[in-house]
């Protein structure tokens, strides 16, 4: 965890918040084969794109169904954290994670749902 939020800092030191560039690169390293990298890329976009990014929030859509527990975990944190809080696409994506096969997933989903209340999610 201290090496991901480490290198999430460095990427925030050198690439200023909604840049394009950065967030497309960090997109490519969603793909990854080591769940690590996937992660630490899931964190730094967290911190990079702005609040309602549509385009790191449909490339976070794609790993809240990643086969490991630790990417789905952190990219509905990332989720979570990118979302505008009356996105009720948002809302709904995180919604299906309380269906995770995992408990840690699930209480994760029912904790940021709470940021949703007001939303009324398809």
């Amino acid at each position: 965890a201290n090496v991901r939020r480490a290198a999430s800092e460095s990427i925030l030191r050198i690439a200023e918040k909604g840049n394009p560039r950065t967030i497309a690169k960090l997109i490519a390293f969603l793909t990854n084969e080591n769940w690590f990298a996937r992660c630490a890329a899931i964190q730094a976009l967290a911190e990079v794109a702005e609040e309602g990014n549509a385009q790191a929030l449909q490339a976070l859509s794609m790993c809240l169904e990643d086969s490991d527990r630790m990417v789905r975990l952190a990219a509905l944190e990332a989720v979570a954290q990118i979302a505008e809080k009356d996105d009720a696409r948002s809302a709904a994506l995180i919604r299906t994670c309380l269906n995770d096969a995992h408990k840690h997933v699930k209480a994760a989903a029912a904790k940021a749902l709470e940021q949703f209340a007001a939303v009324e999610v398809p």
